[in-house]
């Protein structure tokens, strides 16, 4: 290896951010299955065996690739109610599995966490 490169290779941070950048500007419509995908596989690597929290990640995915593989598709009212209701007890299980997940989904829906929103003034 070239020694002009080798500092690339030393900084693991480094890596991962041009890697993640170039697949960006190469295939940017794989971005969000691929976070889906990731999302599960590192599920299965922090638990490493089947559990509930690995089990509802992989339902998880199944529904954000149902969501996003079948835009359009019209689903019988059973079908909606039963996925709709799979994927609520999912991101409850994976809230109280991981903390931080939890503080991001809560931060995303009360529009007033860390990811944004607006600041609202009482006075």
């Amino acid at each position: 290896m070239s020694p002009h490169f080798a500092w690339i290779k030393a900084n693991k941070w480094l890596c991962w951010i041009m890697f993640w950048g170039a697949w960006l500007c190469i295939w940017p419509q794989s971005i969000v299955p691929g976070a889906v995908a990731f999302g599960v596989g590192y599920s299965y690597y922090r638990e490493r065996g089947i559990n509930l929290a690995s089990i509802a990640a992989t339902w998880l995915g199944v529904t954000a690739y149902l969501a996003l593989a079948h835009i359009g598709v019209d689903w019988p009212e059973q079908v909606r109610l039963w996925i709709g209701m799979g994927a609520l007890m999912s991101v409850i299980v994976l809230c109280f599995r991981y903390p931080m997940f939890g503080f991001l989904i809560l931060s995303a829906i009360s529009r007033r966490g860390y990811y944004g929103g607006y600041r609202r003034r009482w006075w």
